[in-house]
C-alpha cells in the first residue's frame, strides 16, 4: 500500500513537469506559434487532470506488474515498473500535445523510447531474461514496419510520427507478450473507429476528417496492459471455439 501510495505522489509530481512539456515542446516545433502558446497557458483543470492521470497511470502499474514492496522486489522488477512509469509518462505527453496541435513530438518519443531501453536492458542483465527483450524487440520491429505500411500506401490517413509511436507501444506490449500487443493495437483501431463513427454521426464529420491518432494508440496500450491477457484468452478460445 505504500508503495502504491508513493507512486501516486511520484505520478502528481511527474504530471506537474508533464504539463511544461506540454506548453513548451510545440513552441520548438511550430516556432512561428510560439507568442501565441506562450501567452495562452493551459487551463488549471487540464492541468489537474494531467497531474491526476499520471498517478493514477503509475499506481495502476504497481498493482499490475506486482510491485507491493520494495523489500521484496527485485532490482530488475522494480527497473521494469520504472520504465513503465516513464513510457506511459511519454504516452500522457504525446497525447495531450497530439490533440491540441495534432503532432508527435520526437522530443518527447526519442528521450521517452532510450530511456526505456536502458532501463528494460539493464533489468535483463539483473535478471529479467532475455525473452521479454526479444520479444520487445521483435514487436517494435513489426508494429513499426506494420504502421510505416499504412503511411506509404496512405500518408495522409496515417502520419509518420504515428509509425514512430507504434514502434514505441510495440516494444512495451511485446515485451509483455506477443498476443498482448497484437490486442493492443486491435484495440487501438477499434477505440478510433468507434471515436470516428460517432464524430461522423454526431459532429458531421466526413470518412475524410483527420483525427489524432496518437491518443488512441495510447488507450489501446493501456488497455492492454491492463487486461490484454484476459482479452488475448478471450479471443484465442473464442478462435478454437
Amino acid at each position: 500500500m505504500w508503495l502504491e501510495i508513493t507512486l501516486g505522489l511520484i505520478g502528481l509530481v511527474v504530471g506537474w513537469f508533464l504539463v511544461e512539456l506540454i506548453i513548451t515542446v510545440p513552441e520548438r516545433k511550430m516556432p512561428h506559434l510560439k507568442v501565441t502558446l506562450r501567452n495562452s497557458s493551459m487551463p488549471f483543470l487540464n492541468q489537474i487532470l494531467i497531474q491526476l492521470l499520471t498517478a493514477a497511470l503509475f499506481v495502476s502499474l504497481g498493482f499490475r506488474f506486482g510491485v507491493h514492496s520494495v523489500a521484496t522486489s527485485t532490482a530488475s522488477s522494480i527497473l521494469v515498473l520504472i520504465a513503465w512509469c516513464v513510457f506511459f509518462a511519454g504516452l500522457v505527453c504525446i497525447t495531450f500535445i497530439d490533440l491540441s496541435h495534432r503532432i508527435v513530438p520526437i522530443r518527447i518519443l526519442y528521450p521517452t523510447l532510450l530511456i526505456s531501453i536502458i532501463l528494460l536492458g539493464l533489468a535483463v542483465t539483473l535478471g529479467a531474461g532475455i525473452h521479454p527483450i526479444e520479444r520487445a524487440a521483435i514487436s517494435g520491429l513489426v508494429a513499426f514496419g506494420a504502421f510505416f505500411t499504412i503511411h506509404f500506401i496512405s500518408p495522409s490517413g496515417m502520419g509518420f510520427g504515428d509509425v514512430r509511436l507504434a514502434g514505441l507501444i510495440g516494444l512495451f506490449l511485446g515485451w509483455i507478450s506477443f498476443p498482448v500487443a497484437f490486442i493492443g493495437f486491435i484495440l487501438t483501431f477499434f477505440s478510433g473507429a468507434l471515436i470516428g463513427v460517432a464524430f461522423m454521426i454526431f459532429r458531421g464529420y466526413s470518412r475524410k476528417s483527420a483525427l489524432p491518432f496518437a491518443p488512441f494508440m495510447a488507450l489501446g496500450a493501456f488497455l492492454a496492459v491492463m487486461w490484454g491477457k484476459e482479452l488475448a484468452n478471450i479471443y484465442l478460445h473464442a478462435g478454437i471455439k
